[in-house]
């Protein structure tokens, strides 16, 4: 079974789709999760414990204490469901994001942009995950954009500069862009790789 994979902007019904996906892979074990919770001795304990209680203290009938078990089934399952759909919705969280265009300089030349990972996930791996995709994406496929990949980072960006030094970049120099004339510039630094994705991987 063959599949096409396109790397293009995210959009919000991307996001929706894999919170989607993954709760559906999390429901895969629903009932499993399920029995475990509800064979615990605990759980069988505090069902036995309450039926007494509301038998003895509370002068329920029988019957009306044999309510007590579905109760804990219905209990245990929306416990486990709403686990499910926390755990969803925190593993579909957008922790970085790269953009891959056509370079407006010589042919066969790609330009990265956007490299971003949030604070909390940055040196676990992510940046150089993305850096890879970026690198296949302008190598690969109908809409491969250039053999080589080029990029520009600040000075203030110190992560980012590491990051694809890291992975085989290379720096072409330092140059200042001004943002108020000459009185005011930021020092940029150019750094471009011809290395294959596979440089990149972990």
């Amino acid at each position: 079974m063959s599949c096409e994979v396109i790397v293009r902007r995210a959009r919000d019904v991307d996001l929706k789709r894999r919170m989607e996906l993954v709760r559906q892979g999390l429901s895969g074990y629903f009932w499993s999760a399920f029995v475990y919770f509800f064979f615990q001795e605990l759980t069988l304990e505090c069902c036995v414990l309450g039926a007494a209680v509301l038998f003895i203290f509370c002068g329920f009938s029988p019957a009306a204490c044999c309510l007590v078990l579905p109760t804990a089934v219905a209990v245990i399952a929306l416990a486990v469901s709403a686990t499910h759909h926390t755990l969803a919705h925190r593993q579909a969280q957008v922790i970085g994001t790269v953009s891959v265009s056509d370079y407006w300089g010589p042919s066969e030349e790609a330009w990265l942009h956007a490299l971003v990972v949030h604070p909390e996930w940055r040196g676990r791996g992510v940046g150089r995950s993305l850096l890879t995709a970026a690198r296949r994406v302008s190598l690969e496929g109908p809409r491969a954009v250039g053999r080589s990949l080029r990029s520009v980072v600040s000075l203030l960006q110190p992560q980012a500069r590491e990051a694809l030094i890291t992975s085989g970049w290379r720096s072409e120099g330092l140059y200042e862009r001004p943002l108020c004339g000459a009185a005011l510039t930021l020092p940029l630094e150019r750094l471009v790789t011809t290395e294959p994705p596979d440089r990149y991987d972990l």
